[in-house]
């Protein structure tokens, strides 16, 4: 059987199938490292097409512990890859699924999710998409913030999120309203009740 790449990196399996396209277990061979490759659709239009890698290009450049890491970033005709740190164990989703957090927990989170957050706003970015899907948990019981593919330049207009996201948006983001950092402040205040009850 032949072997798949996407440029350089070598996929070994999915991960996940979500809405807003796969993500792939890779290998980088030049690194030594496993590596998460996350596959998106490009916007039709090549003004839609320049500011979806202007939004990837600006999350690639958030540098904070709790948001997972961007390495590199490719493009193909119709879709682009952004190939970012792995980090091997679970969801909060899944964690939520099986287990109620304690309060400690909680309160870890939270801090945690901020200074993703404020790392975010340092680059004008809103995540647009904070719910417990996108918070992974590490071996040492932290969380990062991933997926950055719907993320808007603080101040520009919104979408309408996917139905699976809809627990998790802003009231803005269902009208096409600007989106700051209170957009995302939102979905955490949505995400820290549902932790706590």
């Amino acid at each position: 059987m032949a072997e798949t790449r996407i440029g350089p990196y070598r996929i070994v399996r999915l991960i996940k199938d979500g809405g807003q396209g796969r993500v792939y277990l890779g290998y980088d061979s030049r690194l030594r490292r496993q590596v998460a490759i996350k596959i998106h659709d490009l916007p039709p239009g090549r003004a839609s097409r320049r500011q979806a890698l202007a939004e990837a290009r600006k999350a690639s450049r958030i540098n904070c512990p709790q948001v997972v890491q961007i390495f590199d970033l490719i493009e193909s005709a119709g879709h682009l890859a952004i190939v970012m740190e792995y980090v091997p164990g679970c969801d909060l989703e899944d964690f939520l699924s099986v287990a109620r957090p304690s309060l400690a927990s909680v309160v870890t989170v939270a801090s945690d999710l901020a200074v993703a957050l404020a790392a975010s706003r340092q680059q004008g970015l809103v995540h647009g998409d904070l719910k417990a899907a996108n918070v992974l948990i590490t071996a040492q019981g932290r969380v990062k913030l991933t997926d950055f593919g719907i993320a808007r330049i603080a101040g520009t207009g919104g979408e309408v999120i996917p139905a699976g996201s809809l627990s998790a948006i802003a009231p803005e983001q269902l009208t096409g309203g600007p989106l700051d950092i209170r957009t995302d402040l939102f979905s955490l205040g949505r995400l820290l009740y549902r932790m706590l009850t």
